[in-house]
């Protein structure tokens, strides 16, 4: 193992939060008892669930595009607590549209056809792995990332092998990876984690020295994952408690796009929040834009964007054409009849 120095420097103090004057809003997409993990294929989704009865362990299912049904998977397969996915963009050996997922002390990969899969690597044996993504800005070898409970932080090749990038210790439970774009502020290319224990996003140098860097502080919250906002892509994000996946549209995150967004938990009745990071000036701008009690965030995955007109009236859209033809037609009768009665 190489020998790691780390330089810590804060920047909590020159992150300044504010509250958005609209919320996002989240809408209901797809009814789904204990879901944790979920990654759109480009067909279809695939998604991690609560064993009924047995919260310590996770199935799998095929969720449909629309969201309207749900089927199971892998019948034989029994996951760890919390199985999370991460697809391939077809980078550094690995095949393009492979799924990775976390079970226990593995990463698995998923062949295309959702029809088999193997174990990968086993970063650090017996200590579990805790979430997984991939790099594809770059600066980190688009490598497949991955942390362990031991506060270890991975970068994994497509043959499996694994190489411990830095140890950050226990107490971290890093559950959210994220590479920054390379024009994120002072921290592109770095390599940004949620620590759901410390209660705030940290963000790791590419180069040898491997400094760390906090980001934000959310006391009283535990972040749960840290993400990029592509362009013209809906989010969809397990709410576990209420056993649906919910969906924040294109039009909503339109604003955001580029941002760092962080989704904070909220299990047992704590607070989980969404929040908007953006360089600002030497430090960040931290704001919220979502907040409930209890909804226990899980996993989420970018899907192709709803029309822009879908986007904006949701599924009553089709009602709307209907309505609006309607009121057409009834109008055009009327003028008609008004023409035929002058007459």
């Amino acid at each position: 193992m190489k020998a790691v120095f780390v330089v810590l420097f804060s920047l909590i103090a020159l992150s300044s939060f504010s509250q958005a004057s609209a919320e996002i809003e989240l809408e209901p997409f797809a009814k789904v008892n204990g879901p944790i993990g979920i990654v759109w294929d480009g067909s279809k989704f695939l998604v991690s669930v609560r064993e009924k009865g047995n919260e310590s362990v996770s199935k799998l299912a095929i969720l449909s595009k629309d969201g309207s049904s749900i089927k199971p998977i892998f019948p034989n397969f029994v996951g760890g607590h919390e199985v999370y996915f991460a697809m391939s963009h077809g980078l550094n050996g690995f095949p393009k549209g492979h799924i990775y997922m976390v079970s226990f002390d593995a990463i698995i990969e998923i062949q295309p056809s959702l029809t088999s899969f193997k174990n990968l690597s086993r970063p650090y044996p017996f200590d579990p792995v805790i979430f997984l993504a991939f790099d594809t800005v770059g600066s980190w070898g688009n490598a497949l990332l991955a942390t362990t409970e031991d506060g270890s932080v991975w970068s994994i090749d497509a043959s499996g092998n694994a190489e411990r990038i830095i140890v950050l210790g226990q107490h971290t439970w890093f559950e959210g990876i994220a590479v920054a774009p390379l024009d994120f502020g002072k921290i592109g290319g770095y390599l940004v984690l949620s620590s759901k224990e410390q209660e705030k996003v940290i963000a790791i140098s590419p180069d040898k020295q491997h400094k760390v860097v906090d980001i934000a502080s959310v006391t009283g919250e535990q972040p749960e994952h840290v993400f990029f906002i592509p362009p013209s892509k809906d989010l969809l994000i397990a709410v576990n408690e209420e056993n649906q996946i919910m969906r924040i549209s294109a039009q909503q995150l339109k604003p955001y796009v580029g941002s760092m967004f962080l989704v904070t938990e909220g299990e047992r009745d704590r607070i989980g929040s969404i929040y908007a990071i953006a360089p600002s000036g030497d430090g960040y701008n931290v704001t919220r834009l979502f907040s409930k009690r209890n909804p226990h965030f899980e996993g989420y995955t970018f899907v192709e964007s709803k029309s822009d007109f879908s986007a904006l009236y949701g599924s009553s859209f089709p009602y709307l054409l209907v309505g609006i033809a309607g009121i057409v037609i009834i109008v055009g009768m009327i003028a008609a009849n008004r023409k035929s009665w002058s007459a």
